[in-house]
């Protein structure tokens, strides 16, 4: 959450099963409101091996477009980076509060390939900000 200031984040292994989890519990996680979307999203990223930057609502069918404000509140910013042979991040963020920056999803990519390349997956939370830091 400080590297990326997204509201929660997820991080799957291969088959989407969670691993870590900021602000967001197993209920969260079963609540087709929310598995559909992320699950949806993180699957695109680790099949593609591309960033996925999409939304919560609309997603890929622009059917499920709002028709009102009402559920505007509701709209969240979301990015699910791959992590190639280990899975995938997500990070979503409520869109009233502004969007995760490109320059922000650049560096958390950086940093996720810097840790893949130099074997780092087992360090603590706090030498991967120390590590981000040092990246950007």
């Amino acid at each position: 959450k400080s590297i990326t200031k997204a509201d929660r984040g997820l991080a799957v292994d291969t088959k989407l099963q969670p691993v870590a989890m900021i602000n967001l519990s197993q209920n969260d996680i079963d609540d087709p409101s929310f598995s559909d979307c992320a699950i949806q999203t993180l699957r695109r990223a680790i099949d593609s091996g591309e960033i996925v930057v999409t939304n919560n609502l609309i997603a890929d069918n622009p059917s499920f477009a709002p028709e009102t404000n009402t559920k505007l509140s509701g709209l969240r910013f979301v990015v699910a980076i791959p992590i190639q042979g280990a899975g995938a991040i997500y990070i979503d963020q409520r869109v009233r509060f502004g969007v995760i920056p490109q320059s922000t999803i650049d560096n958390l990519l950086r940093l996720v390939t810097h840790i893949q390349d130099n074997q780092l997956e087992d360090n603590t939370s706090e030498t991967f900000c120390t590590i981000y830091e040092q990246l950007t």
